[in-house]
């Protein structure tokens, strides 16, 4: 994944899948601070919404988690489960 027009776009689907879960080249979509994240998969004409609230933690390094959601644990385990059972199921 790459970053570009404010949007993490897939670049290599291989690689972003062990990650982020399934999307085909181009896919875009953006991780909020909290939780929250969206994805849209031009290829399979889908849009995936995943609404979380996760406060992170206000330790030293809060500014580095909320920028790039590293102490979201929780996001970074079920947030990628969800859209490979959301692509499952529509069998994609």
């Amino acid at each position: 994944r790459g970053f570009g027009l404010n949007l993490s776009v897939v670049t290599d689907p291989a690689r972003s899948r062990q990650l982020f879960g399934p999307g085909g080249v181009g896919t875009f979509s953006w991780p909020g601070a909290y939780g929250t994240w969206w994805q849209a998969d031009p290829s399979e004409n889908l849009i995936v919404i995943y609404l979380i609230q996760n406060l992170p933690n206000f330790g030293a390094d809060a500014a580095a988690a909320v920028a790039g959601n590293t102490s979201l644990l929780k996001l970074q385990s079920t947030q990628p489960k969800f859209v490979r059972r959301t692509y499952q199921a529509l069998e994609i």
